[in-house]
């Protein structure tokens, strides 16, 4: 058995160390010699030096990986010893949709404010000291067996609900089962496909939580990681009495949002405002032993226009922006015009972008691959960019500055934009080859909120090739609902796949037997079998060739999905807020805020 107390984001076991550490027996930190960027603990000395320089990595730019310290916020000027106290103002986007309950939604729109309640993570966390790192959580530490079917976890003493009743390995227990073991009519779970297949759930004699897998999986505590899987959201002791009452679908917002993170909730007016107050029993302590949360609280007011959240930010409104909104370059040059000297920014080139995924289960054209072919091709990425979110560049599966993707993706059909009238041409052929010259009609299922600029983009040119296009636009919670019923013929979905693990693309692009949820509706077992593989492979060769692979299948061969552009991202602050993390690959990393503090 190996201990494992950090785990890189998609570091991959060297079997050198791994048999070095168990004949020694003592605690390691393994650290990925490919690891695009540094890690916050030292490697050990058999590691082999990072493949690339500082300054290329992917995360070596603000808000991708660097992190702020608690006393000091980068371009702020100001640092200082943490003060305590205060009601730090923070913008968010909308309502909190699907009950609060991220078993139905990764959405920022409910992540964002919720993670300070229910706190970044679950066993296992983002490290504070680096985005591609796993630290313990509420598991203090954590073993493998050689094969990388069997995680035991030891449960954290000390840390109680905010209703003041303790957590123990049963509530962990209770999580688990929730989500892959749930009661007959429950609503499925989103975290299935984020953390493959568990084949039991068990407390051992000594209380420590073991979770056996279908599968080996050396990468597995890396999903368990993701700041969305919030364990804290369904406590034990509140939910099971309502499931034994036949309420099998009960939700957080039903138990009054009793969670486990640094802020409890105090008020939600829909349409206002979000409120949260600070735990005192909260467990964590910054890296100097001071007890955290700093804040007296977090107010979230609800502002879901850009225009609007940069007004109220202008008139001293607000001490923080929306988080998971997209802040354009000319409302970024109000706000540093309108306070030169005053004003921050996190998240400078976060990776976001959108796909438009087929629903290849659905009788009709996009069965037909050069129909999805044409698509792909025809699509002009640079435009998109230009039209929606200045500032980006095509991207493929991955992030362009990811290990994992192809070096010679931009040359692909409908990635080059000087070749765009060549791929145009080849687009109008595929169709009529395909025996549509003239186009068909077509459904497409778009998400309201901030989504709206990108489908009504990808619609028109849709529209461009002749595909009469009706855009079903719906609210967060029904688009999610039809998106799991394959109820379109083609839909948007968010990014999903961030650079630092090829394995984040599962949950989009796996087949409808993983996840009817996914970006794209398909039954192609290959893809299944792609990830099968970088689940158990422990050599980073290998796994550059299968995620390469991967994005070649998905995006050029079979053309399953559209991938579209990188997106600009900004979160404005003022200069007297400090400690906050940036997110990041996952724009709800560190929503938690339990670092920040403000001495104005």
């Amino acid at each position: 058995m190996f201990k494992r107390k950090t785990y890189l984001l998609g570091g991959i076991l060297l079997v050198m160390l791994l048999a070095a550490a168990c004949s020694s027996g003592v605690e390691t930190v393994v650290q990925a010699p490919q690891q695009p960027v540094a890690a916050a603990q030292p490697a050990p000395a058999a590691a082999a030096a990072d493949p690339k320089p500082a300054a290329s990595r992917p995360g070596s730019a603000l808000g991708r990986g660097q992190t702020i310290p608690a006393t000091a916020a980068p371009d702020s000027g100001a640092s200082g010893e943490v003060q305590y106290g205060g009601i730090a103002v923070i913008a968010h986007r909308g309502d909190p949709v699907q009950a609060w309950d991220p078993t139905r939604t990764t959405t920022v729109t409910v992540v964002h404010p919720a993670g300070s309640i229910w706190d970044n993570g679950n066993l296992v966390r983002t490290c504070l000291e680096d985005v591609y790192q796993r630290c313990p959580g509420l598991a203090t530490e954590w073993e493998v067996n050689d094969d990388f079917t069997e995680w035991t976890f030891k449960i954290r003493d000390g840390v109680f609900w905010h209703d003041g009743t303790p957590f123990t390995v049963e509530d962990a227990k209770f999580w688990f089962d929730l989500s892959f073991f749930p009661p007959e009519g429950r609503q499925m779970t989103r975290h299935r496909a984020k953390l493959t297949n568990p084949k039991s759930i068990e407390i051992l004699k000594d209380g420590r939580l073991k979770i056996t897998l279908v599968d080996s999986s050396p990468n597995w505590v890396v999903f368990l990681g993701q700041p969305f899987l919030h364990m804290a959201a369904h406590p034990r002791h509140l939910t099971q009495p309502e499931i034994d009452k036949g309420n099998v679908n009960v939700a957080p917002i039903e138990l009054g949002l009793v969670g486990l993170g640094p802020y409890t909730f105090k008020e939600h007016k829909k349409g206002s405002f979000i409120s949260v107050r600070r735990f005192d029993k909260y467990w964590d302590k910054d890296s100097d032993g001071r007890q955290l949360p700093y804040l007296d609280g977090i107010d979230f007011p609800i502002i879901p226009d850009m225009d609007s959240m940069a007004a109220a930010f202008r008139v001293g409104r607000l001490d923080g922006g929306i988080r998971g909104n997209f802040l354009l370059p000319e409302l970024k040059e109000r706000i540093e015009k309108a306070y030169p000297n005053d004003v921050w920014f996190i998240g400078d080139g976060r990776p976001g972008y959108r796909t438009v995924g087929f629903n290849v289960l659905k009788e009709g054209p996009w069965q037909d691959v050069r129909v999805r072919k044409a698509i792909s091709m025809w699509i002009d990425r640079q435009a998109g960019s230009n039209a929606t979110r200045p500032g980006g560049e095509p991207r493929g599966l991955f992030h362009p500055d990811s290990p994992w993707a192809n070096p010679d993706f931009r040359t692909w059909p409908g990635f080059d934009p000087a070749n765009k009238q060549r791929d145009r041409a080849e687009a109008k052929r595929l169709m009529a080859e395909a025996g549509y010259p003239n186009g068909f009609k077509a459904s497409f299922l778009c998400r309201s909120v901030n989504w709206v600029p990108e489908c009504e983009f990808f619609a028109e040119q849709l529209r461009t090739l002749g595909v009469d296009v009706t855009i079903d636009m719906r609210g967060i919670a029904d688009y999610e609902q039809a998106g799991c019923a394959g109820d379109y013929d083609l839909r948007i979905g968010g990014g999903g796949i961030s650079a630092p693990f090829p394995e984040s693309a599962y949950d989009p692009t796996s087949s409808v037997d993983i996840n009817p949820c996914a970006t794209v509706r398909h039954q192609d077992t290959k893809i299944d079998d792609f990830f099968k593989e970088l689940f158990r492979t422990t050599s980073y060769e290998r796994r550059l060739e299968i995620a390469r692979e991967l994005e070649r299948y998905l995006v050029l061969d079979q053309a399953y999905l559209v991938t579209s552009w990188t997106q600009v991202y900004w979160q404005p602050f003022r200069k007297y807020v400090h400690g906050v993390l940036g997110p990041g690959e996952e724009p709800c990393n560190y929503c938690a805020y339990s670092t920040v503090w403000m001495n104005k």
